[in-house]
């Protein structure tokens, strides 16, 4: 389903007042699912119609999602959530609309032609080693010290960020020596070492820290490397991130969520540079282990806490491990109790039927 809205701009034709205005449309593409939280932007009661423009208004925002029909009547308004990232999931109760972006061709830079990036960015895709090397053989000319094809781009991902999804450690080493910026982020703060956690590459995170990378810098909404680790349910990334690269454990989104609260959530499908999914995380043992090592259950700024989210997402395990962790301490489990009461009803009885089950 494609849908378009159209936004009144200074330009062309006559508003009220007698002011100049011109028509611009943004598409919009439909698919069943939310967008993952912890990255809204805003929210409010809109029709469909109004929710288009309001979206097609906001720079940062990707797309908005609502609980609902796909087509609703076109004066019911809904509870729009409009947000900054793709990550979501595929609930067929929750609609999303994707704001269109106009598809871009890698971008070269001093006299490195559209062709060459491609077939660059594609060698570093495919970890064709050879062909990459080939590439950055050929005669150039430096740009601030680097070879300017460890600059180009497609989609927002550098060669050094596709390199590291991938975990093509080789390529790593050879983009380094090149002179790509270990710490160079996209438009929405995501680095190479960030989306090698993100995907569970931990050879490609260890040589990345080797390169002097910060596991610490954080995206737009308060994600950092050890954040995206935990979330994705990558429990091998995050012991290395806290015991060997000493990162602390008392981080959080902007949203308030903690480490504990997005590895009992686990990861949403998230997008790689060729719109691939990734397994969704959720792991009980990385649970037990971010209690071990004292990272407190704690609510997000909407109220969340690690047992309301595993138990909407119905990962009993890590609903176990978490009231094991509770019956250790007769304050923790009134701190359950008080928990499911704090919620709609709807997610409190989810909460009861999960702790139920959880219990069995």
């Amino acid at each position: 389903m494609r849908r378009h809205a159209q936004l009144a701009a200074n330009g062309g034709g006559r508003g009220a007042g007698g002011v100049q205005r011109m028509q611009v449309q943004v598409h919009f593409t439909h698919r069943s699912g939310a967008l993952g939280a912890g990255n809204d932007i805003e929210k409010g009661l809109y029709t469909l119609q109004e929710a288009m423009v309001r979206c097609a208004s906001l720079p940062t925002a990707v797309g908005f999602t609502y609980f609902g029909p796909p087509n609703p009547p076109p004066t019911a308004k809904v509870e729009v959530f409009f947000k900054t990232s793709l990550d979501g999931n595929a609930d067929p109760q929750w609609q999303t609309f994707v704001k269109s972006q106009p598809q871009r061709q890698p971008q070269g830079n001093a006299g490195v032609d559209v062709e060459t990036a491609k077939r660059f960015i594609d060698a570093v895709k495919k970890n064709l080693v050879a062909d990459a090397t080939a590439l950055l053989s050929a005669p150039f000319r430096a740009v601030q010290g680097r070879h300017p094809l460890v600059g180009v781009t497609h989609g927002g991902w550098t060669p050094l960020a596709l390199a590291g999804w991938h975990g093509h450690v080789d390529l790593l080493h050879i983009l380094l020596r090149a002179g790509a910026p270990v710490n160079l982020a996209k438009q929405g703060g995501e680095t190479a070492v960030y989306h090698a956690a993100q995907n569970g590459q931990l050879d490609a995170v260890k040589v990345l820290l080797e390169h002097r990378a910060d596991p610490a810098q954080a995206n737009h909404i308060g994600a950092n490397a050890l954040c995206v680790a935990a979330e994705q349910g990558h429990e091998d990334v995050v012991r290395f991130l806290v015991e060997d690269a000493q990162m602390p454990v008392d981080t959080k989104l902007r949203c308030g969520s903690n480490l504990l609260l997005l590895a009992a959530r686990g990861g949403n499908t998230i997008g790689g540079p060729e719109g691939a999914g990734s397994p969704a995380g959720g792991s009980s043992s990385l649970v037990e282990y971010l209690l071990a090592q004292g990272v407190p259950v704690l609510a997000n700024k909407e109220g969340w806490t690690p047992y309301h989210v595993a138990a909407n997402r119905g990962r009993h395990a890590i609903l176990r491990s978490l009231i094991k962790h509770a019956a250790e301490d007769p304050k923790r489990l009134e701190r359950v109790r008080a928990a499911a009461d704090d919620r709609s009803l709807s997610l409190s009885l989810s909460l009861s039927l999960s702790l139920s089950r959880a219990r069995a």
